[in-house]
């Protein structure tokens, strides 16, 4: 017990020397918590411990998804505070788990709660190489939303065509989803080859609006003389006419 405490302390006082000694003395439960629910794993990243962190993935025993007592895991912490060479080393575990929802409450000054699975921080925090091995995950949810905006829509608006093409191709995903559709964006950003395979899809809303100016996706397509866009969208108005 008494150098379960002393490893708490020593990564808690970011001394990353003394904390690699005491776990190379084999005398430690890895997945004791402190007293607010952070285990050794994700008490060093808090503290930007990542040779740390590196030296306790080397443990077959450790449980990589535990959540501390503000129900931030591992993964979720370091994509959410841009720390993409660790996030890419726990998504080299077999039993990480991706969809992992986070409810953070601050009641120090104001309470908020943050719902976003670990996709989500990776978009909004342009983690694009994490956001790719995601997207490798054949069980990842990818339909969650930060105040309307989606994992989809946030790749679409930083201009990366072939990563949304990606998800796409692989995910199952609710294309009409978000403050702005899909296919709005990839019309307003004049991305053709993603307008076109969004307008393939047959529960596609056609005709949802802008929230911001009132536009359609027919009317940026028509602004951005996207000819084969604005073929497809009349051929989808004409056939949802009868």
């Amino acid at each position: 017990m008494e150098i379960t405490n002393e490893l708490f302390r020593a990564i808690e006082e970011k001394n990353e020397v003394l904390s690699l000694e005491l776990l190379k003395t084999g005398k430690i439960n890895i997945n004791e918590t402190d007293k607010n629910g952070n285990t050794f794993l994700m008490l060093a990243c808090k503290n930007n411990l990542d040779f740390v962190v590196l030296k306790l993935l080397e443990r077959e025993d450790i449980n990589v998804n535990k959540p501390c007592n503000d129900g931030m895991t591992p993964l979720s912490w370091t994509c959410w505070t841009n720390k993409s060479i660790i996030a890419l080393k726990l998504l080299e575990r077999n039993d990480i788990y991706v969809n992992r929802i986070d409810y953070l409450i601050n009641d120090e000054y104001d309470r908020w709660n943050l719902m976003e699975i670990p996709l989500l921080w990776a978009c909004l925090n342009r983690l694009w190489d994490v956001v790719l091995k995601l997207l490798k995950r054949e069980d990842l949810i990818v339909d969650d939303t930060d105040d309307g905006e989606t994992p989809l829509n946030i790749i679409i608006i930083y201009g990366l065509e072939e990563i949304a093409l990606n998800i796409l191709e692989k995910k199952e995903i609710n294309i009409n989803n978000g403050k702005e559709s899909p296919l709005i964006l990839a019309c307003k950003y004049n991305m053709v080859k993603l307008a076109l395979k969004l307008i393939e899809k047959t529960n596609i809303n056609i005709n949802q609006i802008d929230y911001r100016d009132g536009k359609t996706a027919l009317n940026y397509a028509v602004e951005n003389n996207m000819q084969s866009v604005i073929l497809k969208i009349k051929e989808k108005i004409e056939i949802n006419l009868y």
